[in-house]
Parts: structure tokens; C-alpha cells; sequence
């Protein structure tokens, strides 16, 4: 285990989709002293981050900086399903929900709809014949979808 220390480090990662950027600062401190600035898009990782954290540092003042700038911004999906409700349940990430709209050519008409920027917990439910979708998708999401026929005879 580190006991103290001063330092610097940065690191930037690119691909296709995202640049990662993260920095980490330290000095020494009798204690140990984390500050961390994690983008809301990745604030379920940041208990497993500071634990992390702590398990290997003893001391010092730490401020850790994760940035994250999307490449190419995402367009809202447009789904329509005539026969089936949808019901979504937000397992981890996020993203902006649009549900409600109108839909001209095949594209969400701007200004009709509800958008709500979803967290871990929400849940969202999209009858039938219903327009719905995703936009502004973090990279690290994961729902349930819950959907069943809704014109289902016995």
C-alpha cells in the first residue's frame, strides 16, 4: 500500500464513439483526502472508484478528474409498435427518454413530446401505438424491457 505521495498523471483515450480523459493529482496530507469529478454520466461508478481508491492509498490530498466527450451526438430513436406495450425499467447509465411526440417522415417533429433524462430506478411505460425512444445515451446503459402483446387473446 502507498503511504504518501506526490504526483501528477494524465491520460487521454480515443476511439471512434468517446475521448476518456482522466487526471490524477495528488500531494502529501495526513489523511487521506479524495476529490473526485466524475461527468453525471458515470456517477453509479464513483463509490466503486473512491473505494478503489482507498484500498490503496493510505494518505495524502487526491483529486481525480474523469472527462468524457461523445464523438458523434446521438439522434433520438423513433419506435412505434401497434401491437405491444413497452415498459422500461433503468438497470444502470442513462439517457434522455422521449416519449409522446409526433412524428412527421419518419423523424420526431421538434417541440411535441416529453424528454426525461432518466437514472438507475426510473421506470417508464409506453403503451401501444405510442412514439418512444432513446437520445443522448450514455455509453454505459442498461434497462429492461418488459413488453407484452396487447391485443393477446385467450
Amino acid at each position: 500500500m502507498i503511504k504518501s505521495m506526490t504526483g501528477f498523471a494524465s491520460l487521454t483515450h480515443e476511439d471512434e464513439r468517446a475521448t476518456l480523459g482522466v487526471t490524477l493529482r495528488s500531494v502529501n496530507h495526513r489523511f487521506l483526502d479524495l476529490q473526485l469529478r466524475i461527468p453525471q454520466s458515470l456517477a453509479d461508478l464513483e463509490s466503486r472508484v473512491r473505494a478503489l481508491l482507498q484500498k490503496r492509498l493510505a494518505r495524502g490530498r487526491v483529486e481525480l478528474a474523469i472527462s468524457v466527450q461523445l464523438r458523434n451526438p446521438t439522434t433520438p430513436t423513433v419506435e412505434l409498435h401497434g401491437q405491444t406495450i413497452d415498459t422500461w425499467y433503468m438497470l444502470a447509465g442513462g439517457a434522455t427518454v422521449n416519449t409522446g411526440y409526433e412524428v412527421k417522415d419518419g423523424a420526431r417533429v421538434p417541440g411535441t413530446g416529453v424528454s426525461v433524462v432518466s437514472k438507475p430506478g426510473d421506470v417508464f411505460f409506453h403503451p401501444s401505438n405510442f412514439y418512444h425512444g432513446f437520445s443522448e445515451v450514455t455509453p454505459d446503459i442498461f434497462w429492461l424491457n418488459i413488453r407484452w402483446d396487447d391485443n393477446y387473446a385467450k
